[in-house]
């Protein structure tokens, strides 16, 4: 099960948003943005950007209709949070679900007839059965939530986080520390370390844990899934249905159900899902296989960023920033550079993956970018942690020594800040007259494409 929204995602008995390596409250968007999934024992979710719901699976028929912004599935019940108040419960006895609080639900977990939520101010609320204190969650203030049977979990703003519930596999006791992710499944849970290492606890998730660096987690059952630094996915536990053979290829993020996984591809929006499908929870229909992805949609690998507060107090979210740079003159063309810096930065608009900031940068970070050259990412390192960026492009431009009077070559690499390495490059040679208008928001467009498939 799954406890992140990265991408305005939530899986299976959990509810969160992107969690930073160092939390901070600066204002941004008070709302999550593109596609959002949820997936839990036999059933799968997923809200549209009009937050118009789609499930599949068992009791997929009885779903709600309406508009919702959080999902949370556990074994045989889901809820879904309205984007007017309260929640709507469907499955198996949901009487014992029944008694939601009233007000916004930002985030929302459901385990076995008990169900958790972070609030409009970031507290967390539980109802529902009560036999192993599940539903008397901690004081403070959290930015995810996690429910498993009869335990549930939180990361707290400090980065620490707090169980409560049962506590016979030793479920309850998470470790110290600041942690950026947190994944809950049915007996056990399992969160990345500020550092990307990864630490599980209780029943059924430790056993195989990978070393390496990560930056989101999930746990089903017995199995578990994580996303490194780079997008790819690894997975480990029980692999009876195939819940822990991740598929290759690189992700924006992931959730888990209790045996199932699901993924969106990248760049594609692709949804792809692994394990079981006895009743189909690993079978999406053909309107939601391939979701649709907001404009400035980063990969989770590339741009985890700070989870803020908006002026109402609710957990936001924000995708990063990609800060495309000015281009650095080898020959001193210093007029054509300034021409297609402002060509890129207009074009990046209109590009998938690209949120280009506008902040102004130093003459002292302007030389650096300026200085480097071919694939050094050391070089602009210091730039994109100064501007706080996700990543960052930048590039030279020379002349074409074979017509120098007639051609540019322009090299343009992504840095990508969390994972600290280029991850895609680019060649192109350009005619001076694809440097003036119209041709040249047409030309730069094409660039930046080739820069992002680049990365794939």
């Amino acid at each position: 099960m799954r406890c992140l929204l990265a991408l305005g995602l939530l899986a299976a008995g959990c509810a969160h948003s992107p969690t930073p390596a160092r939390p901070n409250h600066s204002s941004q968007s008070d709302t999550p943005t593109g596609p959002r999934l949820a997936l839990g024992g036999a059933q799968s979710c997923a809200l549209d950007a009009d937050d118009e719901l789609t499930c599949w699976g068992r009791f997929a028929e009885d779903a709600p209709d309406g508009r919702f912004h959080a999902v949370g599935i556990g074994h045989t019940q889901a809820c879904a949070a309205s984007v007017d108040g309260g929640a709507e419960c469907w499955g198996e006895d949901t009487d014992t679900l029944s008694a939601a609080p009233d007000g916004q639900l930002r985030l929302l977990a459901v385990g076995q007839d008990f169900a958790c939520a972070v609030v409009a101010d970031g507290t967390l609320g539980c109802w529902g059965i009560n036999g192993t204190h599940q539903a008397e969650p901690p004081l403070g203030r959290y930015v995810a939530i996690g429910a498993g049977r009869a335990h549930a979990c939180a990361l707290g703003e400090d980065g620490g986080i707090k169980c409560w519930g049962d506590n016979q596999h030793q479920q309850g006791v998470p470790p110290s520390g600041h942690f950026i992710a947190l994944g809950v499944g049915d007996n056990g849970a399992c969160g990345v370390r500020e550092g990307g290492a990864l630490h599980c606890w209780g029943k059924g998730v430790s056993r195989g844990m990978p070393a390496g660096d990560y930056v989101d987690v999930v746990a089903g059952a017995a199995h578990a899934c994580a996303q490194s630094t780079d997008s790819s996915l690894r997975c480990w536990g029980s692999d009876t249905d195939g819940q822990a053979t991740a598929p290759k290829g690189r992700f924006y993020t992931l959730g888990s159900g209790e045996v199932h996984a699901c993924g969106i591809r990248y760049p594609t929006g692709k949804l792809s899902c692994w394990g079981n499908d006895y009743n189909s929870e690993g079978s999406p229909p053909s309107g939601v296989a391939k979701l649709e992805l907001p404009e400035g949609t980063t990969m989770r690998g590339a741009a985890r960023q700070a989870t803020d507060r908006g002026d109402d107090g609710a957990p936001s979210v924000s995708f990063g920033k990609v800060i495309v740079l000015g281009l650095h003159s080898a020959d001193g063309d210093d007029e054509d550079a300034r021409a297609l810096s402002f060509g890129l930065r207009e074009a990046s608009t209109r590009v998938p993956g690209y949120a280009v900031g506008d902040e102004a940068m130093s003459s002292g970070q302007l030389d650096l970018a300026h200085g480097c050259g071919g694939m050094d990412a050391r070089c602009v390192k210091k730039i994109a942690k100064g501007l706080d960026a996700a990543a960052v492009v930048y590039g030279t431009m020379r002349r074409d020594k074979g017509a120098p009077d007639k051609r540019r070559i322009v090299e343009l690499h992504i840095y990508e800040a969390l994972s600290g390495k280029i991850s895609g490059s680019t060649k192109q040679v350009l005619s001076l007259s694809q440097l003036q208008r119209p041709a040249l928001l047409e030309r730069s467009e094409q660039i930046l494409r080739a820069l992002h498939d680049s990365s794939r």
